[in-house]
């Protein structure tokens, strides 16, 4: 994590590619000066910004940043050397299978679609035939517009990764305490009365349920 990354090779199979990174840094606005100029370097943009001032000169905020997958591990790379990663995750959805069978379906309805014109260019049907074909003809078209959107979605998603991205300054930071002992006994404690509020919960409920029985 934060070391240098070369850039990821093309690859034939589809991924999507999603990070969230949370990322506590010394100054908010330097780090708003800095940011542009890392995702111009990646020819990335942003798709969605927002900044919270929360109390005083202490300011957070949120990105979705959508970078050339080419470029995704040299990005997240850049980000983490700008401040202290907290939490980091990673995921990658293969979409190879369902991408490979939308082309298929689009170049077979593409073939219907051109055997329909073909047919309609005879004109020696009746005219309830050509209606028929015409109205097949809609359908197919229907059909391959819709495909096209669904692949355009993939393309996208494959294409470029998202990263989103929520950022505080080092100010409203609080590291996570080690428990102390109180903390310790108070959760033993509470343990302990949920299971014997459990136990007890139990067996009221089991000699409600034996009442019907000793009556009989």
């Amino acid at each position: 994590s934060g070391g240098d990354a070369v850039a990821r090779p093309e690859s034939a199979r589809k991924i999507i590619y999603t990070a969230k990174i949370d990322l506590i840094v010394k100054d908010f606005a330097e780090f708003e000066s800095q940011l542009p100029g890392l995702i111009n370097d990646h020819r990335g943009f942003v798709a969605e910004r927002t900044t919270d001032r929360k109390h005083g000169d202490h300011r957070e905020g949120r990105w979705s940043i959508r970078v050339p997958v080419q470029g995704y591990d040299e990005f997240i790379s850049g980000l983490v050397h700008l401040g202290f990663a907290r939490s980091r995750s990673e995921t990658s959805d293969d979409v190879t299978e369902a991408y490979v069978d939308l082309e298929a379906r689009i170049s077979n309805q593409q073939k219907l679609e051109e055997r329909i014109i073909a047919m309609l260019g005879e004109r020696d049907g009746k005219l309830t035939d050509l209606i028929a074909m015409e109205r097949e003809l809609s359908r197919v078209r229907g059909e391959i517009e819709r495909m096209d959107g669904k692949l355009r979605v993939l393309k996208d998603q494959t294409s470029l990764a998202t990263v989103h991205l929520n950022v505080s300054d080092e100010a409203t930071y609080e590291p996570p305490a080690a428990p102390t002992l109180g903390d310790r006994i108070a959760s033993s404690w509470v343990g302990s009365v949920g299971s014997i509020q459990r136990i007890v919960s139990g067996l009221l409920i089991a000699a409600v349920a034996l009442v019907p029985w000793l009556t009989i």
